[in-house]
């Protein structure tokens, strides 16, 4: 495993790890992951940055994963995700963040399937949407998408169709619910960042 640490003098810090490995067949893995600190030249808002990136694979299955997570002291979050698979002929796929999307594929009948949706809300006010669709081995498809309008007044316009003939319109008197606050945020992130903080930070002009 090789361990890396790095600094500037502007304040900026990483801390990183590598490891890989093969096996007498020929299987092979690989992981990484970063954690960063740095500060915004224009606004000076710290910030913290961690991700990873692991994938395997093998003669017949493969295997990758990222992710990444992001805070800053003034309360904003971002996450997300990335994750591929295959294994004896059946194959998918996963992303996730403001946006989710997922897809796989069996190549022993040739169907396959999707499922994606997304959402983004400001003080009780936004929308989410999505679609659900399936492919048979025949080629024939089928897709539902669907949306909801949240007014942040207690209405949510409810709206979406099929290819099966399925159709709505309709406002609902209904409560909105979403994540105003992120449950893990700048305070939880620099309290599991110790290592990351305490490295040392360079003078200006040293190398």
């Amino acid at each position: 495993m090789q361990w890396w640490e790095k600094s500037d003098w502007t304040g900026y810090k990483e801390l990183g790890a590598e490891k890989s490995g093969r096996n007498a067949v020929g299987a092979s893995w690989w992981e990484t992951w970063q954690e960063v600190l740095r500060t915004d030249e224009w606004s000076g808002i710290a910030r913290i940055e961690r991700s990873a990136h692991k994938q395997a694979k093998s003669r017949t299955d493969a295997w990758t994963e990222k992710w990444w997570e992001k805070y800053n002291e003034r309360g904003w979050t971002e996450k997300g995700a990335y994750k591929f698979g295959r294994h004896e002929g059946q194959s998918w796929w996963e992303k996730w963040g403001e946006q989710t999307d997922k897809w796989a594929e069996q190549d022993d009948d040739g169907s396959k399937w999707g499922d994606k949706w997304e959402e983004r809300f400001t003080n009780g006010v936004g929308r989410r949407q999505g679609e659900t669709w399936h492919l048979s081995p025949s080629s024939s498809r089928w897709s539902r998408t669907w949306g909801e309008e949240h007014y942040g007044n207690g209405k949510v316009h409810k709206y979406g169709k099929s290819t099966s003939g399925e159709v709505w319109d309709v406002v609902v008197d209904e409560p909105t619910y979403y994540e105003a606050t992120p449950h893990y945020g700048w305070a939880e992130a620099t309290a599991n960042s110790l290592q990351l903080l305490a490295i040392e930070q360079m003078e200006r002009g040293e190398t």
